[in-house]
């Protein structure tokens, strides 16, 4: 067996066993419970306690949210055991301390801070592009009734700018944010054709305009821009200040070039059509990988990057796959059965994938690592809403609906919010188990900030998030589920 097959055997035999595994009932679904609901982290650790597994309740504790190991904590039997080195100790004894319900405030005070409400709902991925690498975010406020004024506006993130670059009755359909001064989006003129507009403060610049881009795809990349049409296998890619180049991805093997996702740095991009999916370099000079799709997956309905070396994609017919390059090949290594799903994204710290089910209504998630199912993450649970996130994962978006609107994509006067997963105060939120030394060093800049920095009950759950993180990245515990 050549080396390629052999892989190629390998991946599938990881996928049939993640396959098994995804419904949540019938796998072991321990090692990613810092990544689960309050109640759950709560019963596991009552169970722990009850066992007397005392090291794997700390480990427990030093890996969920720090609301969640405040109560895990308290449950330890400290004046009977405690962690084996002497800063362990001190760590449980500060967490032991904390008053629970003090910190469920101030942890909700916190993600309050960071995260942006805008004044308007959206309802479409299209609506929404972040600059790569952070910094900007471009919104696309559409209006309910006809003749209303279209709003097109660039926003400062996470800071509080917003500056509108184009007001109007003219119909957008896709945006890609370039920084914080140009944007590009595409635009129907009024009669069967599309233009390819770039939207800066106070001027338009119209780059192409034709019948062809009519459904076409706009996506940001670290290089400048890339809209992919739907009419052709082509996509016309930019600079912000060069020409418009126009590239030919039928030597690609691809039949339509509007099935495309960005990367998370925005260095890579990915295509998809009916029997195939690519991914190439932004400047779409080369393969990266690619494969033929199985017949089991059927048309690509969505794709999107779930890290730097994954793709998921959807089915047209239902159905959630995953993908890892290898040897120049694209190769399933998990797969789920899942409603149709479209608009697919990706956020690491979460640990989720998740899609939007058109037909439903409603979000759906899956864990990143084998696409068990997952429940709603609790910082986004509540009303049923539109969910989606920027290709790194950092931003996470949602546009609230009323319960009981009559269509799935009729927007109610709720407004859009944008959480920032790297604001410092969004480390309250997150698993312990997921913050990285990059989160610690932020954090880090943030408590030793001159006044007045944050306040004193904050800075005390921010103290036990840098130093309990520092505590796992260093080797101190690992949770690696129930034991």
């Amino acid at each position: 067996m050549s080396a390629a097959s052999d892989g190629e055997a390998r991946h599938r035999a990881a996928m049939t066993a993640r396959d098994a595994r995804r419904d949540p009932a019938a796998r072991d679904d321990g090692a990613r419970l810092p990544w689960g609901t309050s109640k759950e982290i709560d019963r596991a650790a009552a169970r722990l306690a009850r066992t007397r597994a005392w090291p794997a309740l700390w480990a427990l504790t030093c890996s969920v949210p720090v609301a969640d190991a405040v109560r895990a904590a308290r449950r330890l039997r400290l004046g009977r055991w405690s962690p084996a080195d002497q800063y362990g100790r001190a760590l449980a004894e500060r967490l032991a301390a904390q008053d629970p319900r003090t910190a469920d405030r101030v942890t909700e005070d916190a993600w309050n801070d960071a995260s942006r409400v805008f004044p308007a709902a959206i309802a479409r991925a299209r609506q929404v592009s972040f600059a790569p690498g952070g910094g900007a975010m471009a919104l696309l406020m559409s209006p309910e009734g006809e003749g209303e004024e279209e709003r097109l506006a660039l926003a400062d993130v996470p800071g509080p700018g917003l500056s509108r670059v184009y007001s109007g009755t003219l119909h957008h359909e896709s945006v890609g944010c370039l920084g914080p001064r140009d944007l590009i989006a595409l635009r129907s003129t009024g009669t069967p054709g599309t233009e390819l507009v770039r939207y800066t403060a106070g001027t338009t610049q119209i780059l192409a305009a034709g019948t062809e881009l009519t459904g076409g795809r706009a996506v940001a990349t670290a290089h400048g821009f890339v809209v992919g049409l739907r009419t052709a296998p082509v996509a016309l890619a930019g600079t912000q200040a060069g020409p418009v180049a126009r590239t030919d991805l039928s030597t690609f093997g691809l039949g339509r070039g509007d099935l495309l996702a960005a990367g998370p740095t925005g260095g890579r991009l990915a295509f998809g059509d009916r029997a195939r999916l690519v991914v190439t370099d932004a400047r779409l000079s080369a393969v990266l990988a690619g494969s033929a799709l199985p017949g089991s997956h059927g048309d690509i309905l969505a794709l999107a990057f779930a890290g730097p070396r994954r793709l998921i994609t959807s089915g047209a017919d239902g159905g959630l796959w995953m993908w890892e390059p290898a040897a120049g090949r694209l190769l399933p290594v998990a797969r789920t059965d899942a409603p149709r799903l479209s608009e697919l994204f990706s956020v690491p710290a979460w640990r989720v994938v998740g899609g939007w089910a058109e037909e439903e209504g409603r979000p759906y998630f899956y864990d990143s690592t084998d696409l068990s199912a997952v429940p709603v993450p609790a910082a986004l649970s509540g009303a049923r809403q539109w969910v989606t996130a920027s290709p790194d994962g950092r931003y996470i978006v949602r546009s609230g609906r009323s319960r009981g609107d009559a269509s799935p994509r009729r927007r109610s006067a709720d407004s859009t919010t944008v959480h920032d997963l790297r604001h410092p105060s969004a480390a309250l939120r997150l698993p312990l188990a997921a913050l990285t030394p990059d989160d610690v060093r932020a954090l880090g800049a943030v408590l030793q900030a001159p006044p007045p920095g944050p306040a004193p009950a904050r800075r005390l759950l921010l103290e036990l998030v840098r130093d309990c993180a520092a505590y796992l990245l260093d080797g101190h515990v690992r949770w690696s589920g129930p034991r």
